[in-house]
């Protein structure tokens, strides 16, 4: 899911419009599969929305995080605590 949405990403970037659109399909397609398997998921729910909130979908993004968050109640800090610790990897380079 994560892989499809930046490969979107990349490919809007570089002006491949025709392409960003079906990775952002793709990435869609595959995140909702992921919770169809298992309602449950945080990790779906957040994938999500992510790929919603590239499309600028930012209402239904907004509920899928909030989805994620309700699925476990520390996802939230586990994703701050993770994103925090990659930043700081990333600026030590």
């Amino acid at each position: 899911i994560y892989l499809a949405s930046r490969r979107s990403l990349a490919l809007a970037a570089a002006g491949d419009d025709a392409g960003a659109a079906l990775a952002q399909t793709a990435a869609e397609a595959q995140a909702r599969a992921a919770l169809a398997a298992n309602p449950a998921w945080p990790d779906a729910h957040f994938a999500l929305g992510l790929v919603l909130a590239g499309a600028g979908q930012d209402e239904q993004a907004a509920v899928e995080f909030d989805a994620a968050a309700a699925c476990d109640t520390t996802f939230v800090q586990r994703r701050t605590t993770a994103l925090a610790l990659l930043q700081r990897l990333m600026s030590a380079q």
